[in-house]
């Protein structure tokens, strides 16, 4: 169906969300921070949409979401925050650099199905 970038820290993170994606039919791309997030970004072009945790070395995830939606190209490319990161001021400040959605840390497969069904139609 559609590539997805996951961008997280915790190889059990990623493992779960690349379990459920793939399950759903879509292909995933795996970076452990927002360096390598940005390469993949562009080596495994096109990307349909980038699941991020917010706290993570080398880059976090606004960093990363402020260098993406500085790219002409994978600018465009939704956004979504999943972590367990929660304060309100965080998360306007994060929507305010472009973030497409946010799922809640811990989650399940409905909130992740959900949220992907309304950006990849959508995006």
């Amino acid at each position: 169906m559609a590539r997805i970038l996951v961008i997280d820290d915790s190889s059990s993170s990623r493992l779960l969300l690349k379990g459920m994606l793939t399950r759903l039919g879509h292909e995933v791309v795996e970076a452990p921070d927002g360096v390598e997030g940005l390469k993949q970004l562009s080596a495994q072009w096109p990307i349909a949409l980038v699941l991020l945790d917010w706290h993570m070395d080398k880059m976090d995830g606004p960093a990363f979401l402020n260098a993406a939606r500085a790219d002409q190209t994978a600018g465009r490319v939704p956004v979504v925050m999943v972590t367990a990161e929660s304060n309100p001021q965080l998360v306007r400040d994060a929507i305010l650099l472009g973030l497409s959605g946010y799922i809640l840390k811990p989650f399940n497969k409905e909130a992740v199905q959900e949220r992907l069904a309304a950006l990849i139609v959508a995006g």
